[in-house]
């Protein structure tokens, strides 16, 4: 009986292992997603920055016409 059971516990050790493995796995995936979305907000901030700028540019030299 008590080895029986250790048989069970083993096996489900073995699942729990294998289905901890995958969760990291996917966690990896995911941190590589938001790492990439991440580099596309901050390239989107800087076009925003950018448009800022050329549009108080272009107010000034109205301002001065």
């Amino acid at each position: 009986m008590t080895q029986s059971l250790l048989g069970r516990i083993n096996s489900e050790a073995k699942v729990v292992s294998m289905m901890n493995s995958v969760l990291v796995k996917e966690l990896d995936l995911l941190s590589q997603k938001v790492k990439e979305m991440n580099i596309r907000l901050l390239e989107m901030n800087a076009d925003i920055e950018r448009a800022r700028i050329i549009r108080d540019s272009l107010e000034a030299y109205e301002r001065e016409s």
